[in-house]
């Protein structure tokens, strides 16, 4: 195998099939905008977790917060937090996780990152951009509208994105 001695597996999150107080360390990653009942997620975590352990979340993403300039690309935020809505997703949890996090009685610390690309990072990740909002919202004419905005902008030099991430730390 391609590593040896560690050994993977798939279950569902609300309930893993582990004993109380098995793990020291649970990584997380653009995870939890796709739980539809964080809480049993978190109580899950909480249950595997011994004392002492930690729960990571390592990065989530805040569409509602993304910010795209010039104001004519706003509505790539819409049809991308609309888009997750209709996939299952909460695009807003991110910005919730803190609060989830100590409810469910995790010692938690957190924060948000924000880096803003200007047009020449971004100029740099265009297609890798207009690919991932392609699969998430799929084809249609105001997706197109908005790509040759996107596009015009970055020529024009006046494209900037902000998309806010969160991370957490829980400590059982």
């Amino acid at each position: 195998t391609q590593y040896p001695g560690i050994e993977f597996r798939t279950a569902r999150a609300e309930k893993l099939p582990f004993t109380a107080n098995s793990f020291d360390l649970i990584i997380t990653h653009y995870f939890w905008l796709w739980q539809k009942d964080p809480e049993t997620v978190l109580s899950e975590a909480k249950r595997v977790l011994k004392k002492g352990g930690h729960l990571v979340s390592l990065c989530e993403p805040d569409y509602p917060g993304r910010w795209d300039e010039p104001p004519e690309l706003g509505g790539i935020r819409v049809l991308m937090a609309g888009a997750l809505v209709k996939q299952g997703a909460d695009p807003g949890l991110a910005g919730k996780l803190e609060d989830l996090m100590t409810k469910a009685g995790f010692k938690t610390e957190s924060g948000r990152q924000e880096s803003c690309w200007d047009w020449r990072e971004y100029q740099k990740e265009f297609e890798a951009e207009w690919k991932f909002i392609r699969h998430l919202c799929g084809p249609g004419r105001e997706l197109r509208s908005l790509k040759q905005k996107d596009a015009n902008a970055v020529e024009k030099r006046t494209r900037k994105l902000l998309i806010p991430v969160f991370w957490a730390i829980g400590q059982k």
